[in-house]
């Protein structure tokens, strides 16, 4: 199993941020995103500039930290490791924590399952069958499986309308990726599927009641 096949266990983990959220509430699960989305900037910099040794907390921990560092490069992409800086982890959780911290619960939940579900079979339908190119590294194929998969996901937690809507926001926000397809899908497909609730006047709410 490749780097990048085990990064998609880490999104897909994200769905358990978003089932806990149904529980204990939008904001608990805002809170504990940005925890971890810090979490991993700090860590970032102490992999930078370790060799300063500017913290002997740090030190004493070498051993703990040795494992978690073998366990982050063992998921980091290659430029992550060049870089040190785990944009992936760090824009993952910072896109649920600002998504649940702005948007009703039910709408910040579709969104972050289509983040979560959408970008894992955009990777595993694109790197296998993907042939039409996009842009970058996006095939047709690949968006077409992020579509699909994240409209059935969204299904759990609003409307079908508002569903599609989000899926379809987040496919445009995968293609586009930047500044980062962590952050970008998440709030774009929050942000209209809001719109439409507001503005169209449509019906928001799930079939599945949670």
């Amino acid at each position: 199993m490749n780097s990048e096949h085990r990064r998609q266990f880490i999104h897909l983990s994200g769905l358990v941020f978003v089932l806990a959220a149904q529980i204990l509430g939008g904001l608990i699960i805002s809170l504990y995103s940005f925890m971890i989305a810090f979490f991993f900037l700090f860590y970032s910099f102490y992999l930078r500039y370790e060799k300063k040794k500017l913290n002997r907390i740090l030190r004493k921990l070498d051993e703990l930290e040795t494992k978690l560092r073998n366990f982050t490069f063992h998921v980091a992409r290659t430029d992550e490791v060049e870089t040190k800086f785990l944009s992936g982890p760090f824009w993952l959780f910072l896109g649920f924590g600002t998504t649940f911290l702005i948007f009703p619960l039910h709408i910040a939940s579709a969104a972050c399952a289509i983040l979560a579900i959408g970008d894992v079979f955009s990777n595993l339908i694109g790197s296998r069958f993907g042939k039409t190119r996009i842009t970058g590294n996006r095939t047709a194929e690949g968006s077409v499986a992020f579509l699909v998969t994240s409209f059935v996901t969204s299904l759990f937690f609003v409307s079908p309308i508002a569903g599609l809507i989000g899926a379809f926001s987040g496919t445009v926000a995968e293609i586009y990726g930047k500044p980062n397809d962590n952050l970008l899908i998440p709030l774009f497909s929050a942000f209209f599927m809001l719109l439409a609730i507001i503005f169209l006047g449509i019906n928001g709410e799930s079939i599945f009641v949670f």
